[in-house]
């Protein structure tokens, strides 16, 4: 996955620069204003505009952002296929656990995104699959609820069958029809 970072006027003259003297320049910038950094500039012979030098600068930042970002998420995809490899051993982590996962990435995504705009247009997505599966979770609930519910009622339905067939045996003292209709409706008997 690669984030689009565009160059702006005045970066070539930077990017002709040493790699070592990039990371310097990058360093500097990062503690000390941008005049400081000019005159900086200026005494190793690099003549460019303070706009130019600012916009190389934050570029430089966002670049070295999405690096970390991107870092992150190839070390998260090792991360995965470790635990796919433990998965065989121990249970997978339940769904609820998989969604409170996808919410970080997402809020580290949307962080990111005050700096690149481009990470807001990937978390954007991923907050509707984040809220989709949440949305499946509450239909799974439901279902489970269901099911109870049916079950109650198939086992309310075989006691009243039950119940019938002691009503209507006719060989049956009262008694007994009533100590029966007790255990049908699982009553303590006293």
């Amino acid at each position: 996955m690669s984030l689009n970072i565009k160059k702006r006027r005045g970066d070539a003259v930077l990017d002709k620069l040493a790699p070592e003297v990039q990371v310097e320049l990058a360093r500097f910038g990062e503690g000390h204003t941008l005049d400081e950094t000019l005159v900086w500039l200026r005494e190793r012979g690099v003549k460019i505009s303070r706009t130019a030098l600012a916009n190389w600068l934050e570029g430089r930042r966002a670049r070295e952002l999405q690096e970390r970002i991107l870092r992150s998420i190839a070390s998260g995809a090792e991360m995965m296929r470790q635990c796919e490899k433990e998965y065989g051993k121990n249970p997978a982590p339940s769904v609820e656990a998989l969604i409170k996962l996808f919410r970080v990435l997402v809020m580290q995504l949307a962080s990111a995104g005050a700096a690149d705009p481009e990470f807001l247009r990937v978390a954007g997505p991923m907050m509707g699959q984040v809220l989709e599966a949440e949305r499946l979770a509450v239909k799974r609930q439901e279902l489970i609820l269901e099911e109870r519910r049916v079950a109650v009622l198939e086992r309310r339905a075989a006691q009243a069958d039950a119940a019938q067939g002691v009503v209507q045996d006719a060989g049956l003292s009262a008694e007994e029809k009533m100590q029966r209709m007790r255990e049908i409706f699982g009553l303590s008997v006293k």
